[in-house]
């Protein structure tokens, strides 16, 4: 049975109903039942597991790894968003931006042997990724699904941004900041 629920977040960027799908994984697995945006968050989800598990002397590697990933994750999602007109597209931009600057910021630090920094990161990214996911990225996987329906999208952009076995569906493509 689908599940149904309100989010709001913070400058009040939405507030939304979201359904989400009856086959949807448990909601600890990050999914939002749109595949490539599910298969994403299944990577981050390792990558993170990897950083807090990495041995100090891995941990500058681990990290980036992760922001690599993060660069090419937002790049996909916001691609997706602009191609099919998303109307949040700024303020899920700006929540992307906002974790971009904080990783920005850890890595010299990792990379100066400021250890607990990064294990503060690893300790503390899962929970804004889990709100992140369930709430911002719930509600562009619904839009992708609602563009996606019987009236079908309007334009060849976002035809191939709402397939989600479709060109605009993996990473390769999307562009990188």
């Amino acid at each position: 049975m689908p599940r149904t629920w309100t989010r709001r977040w913070r400058d009040g960027c939405a507030v939304a109903e979201v359904t989400a799908p009856a086959d949807m994984p448990a909601p600890g697995a990050y999914a939002v039942g749109w595949p490539a945006i599910d298969e994403l968050h299944a990577e981050c989800d390792a990558l993170l597991a990897g950083l807090d598990r990495a041995e100090e002397a891995a941990l500058p590697q681990a990290l980036r790894l992760l922001h690599q990933h993060l660069l090419d994750h937002f790049g996909l999602e916001e691609a997706l968003m602009q191609a099919s007109d998303y109307p949040r597209f700024d303020c899920h931009k700006r929540e992307h931006d906002a974790v971009l600057r904080v990783v920005e910021r850890v890595r010299p630090m990792c990379e100066a042997g400021d250890t607990a920094t990064v294990r503060r990161l690893a300790a503390e990214f899962p929970q804004w990724f889990s709100v992140h996911a369930g709430s911002m990225d719930m509600l562009l996987a619904a839009w992708l699904r609602e563009q996606s329906g019987p009236a079908g999208p309007r334009s060849e952009a976002q035809a191939a941004a709402c397939d989600p076995e479709g060109a605009g569906a993996h990473a390769p493509g999307a562009p990188r900041r």
